[in-house]
């Protein structure tokens, strides 16, 4: 594993801000200094596609497996010149992606890391129609991670990057809108006792603040 990716999960399945509200979050995000003080602004939208499976062979054992590709794909991709566009950016848009990103030293680190250099950071929103799969570990006849779930699939399933052990996490399972805080290759949080809740207690405040709903934390390692 090299890339860690903390998740900031809305507890409630079909929770959906506002567009001005993760505006509002992003902005103090930046403020903060968390991304450095000019952070890129990068936006896509999402479509749906029919589901499809490839075929082939396992290059290990030879053996036939099947591969679901993912149901969603980019759609509309733009740069935007400050979070203020985002609003009008989203439109009638009902999926979509919006991320801050800069290469700093943060003054609000977002997770307890031991470096003391500058490094990558993206926190990126992201707003779904439907509930998807936030567990970040596959398990039989569970949907993939990020694809269409059941919103009675609460308990979220994830992997501690440091012993590999599995993590469960209540309320965490599915969900229509998270928040990602990606931090740069080779860099992970200090986890003790297989507890997820490592983020800086600012962010999830601001996030409560902003959404005005209570989050779980997990995980995506890869």
């Amino acid at each position: 594993m090299e890339q860690y990716i903390h998740l900031l999960i809305a507890s409630k399945t079909d929770f959906c801000p506002s567009p001005e509200a993760v505006m509002k979050f992003l902005r103090g995000v930046v403020d903060f200094g968390v991304v450095g003080d000019a952070p890129a602004i990068h936006f896509r939208t999402l479509k749906r596609v029919p589901p499809q499976v490839r075929t082939g062979r396992n290059p290990l054992t030879g053996e036939p497996i099947e591969i679901r590709m993912p149901t969603r794909v980019a759609d509309r991709q733009r740069t935007l010149a400050s979070l203020a566009e985002l609003p009008s950016a989203v439109g009638a848009a009902n999926e979509y992606d919006v991320n801050v990103s800069g290469q700093a030293l943060p003054k609000v680190a977002p997770l307890p890391i031991d470096f003391d250099q500058p490094y990558h950071l993206r926190i990126g929103c992201r707003v779904r129609a439907h509930a998807v799969s936030l567990s970040g570990v596959d398990r039989p006849s569970a949907p993939r991670p990020f694809e269409d779930c059941a919103e009675t699939e609460t308990m979220g399933f994830f992997t501690d990057p440091h012993t590999g052990k599995e993590i469960q996490a209540p309320g965490g399972g599915c969900a229509r809108f998270w928040i990602e805080f990606e931090l740069g290759k080779w860099l992970f949080p200090k986890i003790e006792n297989g507890d997820l809740r490592v983020l800086n207690p600012r962010l999830e405040k601001l996030a409560v603040k902003c959404f005005r709903t209570n989050f779980v934390q997990g995980c995506v390692c890869g």
